[in-house]
């Protein structure tokens, strides 16, 4: 399921990469779920070539939830996001 934050926030870079920076501002309650310190994650994920590590230590309701808030970043609607389990 981790796969699903991964690719979006590769897409999300790909076709923002000027404003991608805004990802920084999500945060958990205890930790932030991006940042530039891979050290402040349980098990960081550099995304794409950026700087930038995300949280990979999630459960599948927050991976929804934090897909959710990245699209919605970007001027995505929460529709735009169709996640399908097979």
């Amino acid at each position: 399921m981790i796969e699903v934050l991964s690719q979006i926030c590769k897409l999300a870079y790909n076709l923002h990469r000027s404003s991608f920076e805004s990802v920084l501002q999500l945060r958990g309650s205890k930790r932030p779920y991006f940042t530039r310190n891979p050290n402040e994650l349980r098990t960081p994920q550099q995304i794409e070539d950026s700087a930038i590590y995300m949280e990979t230590n999630l459960s599948s309701n927050s991976i929804v939830r934090i897909s959710v808030n990245v699209i919605l970043l970007f001027g995505y609607s929460e529709k735009d996001l169709i996640i399908e389990a097979h």
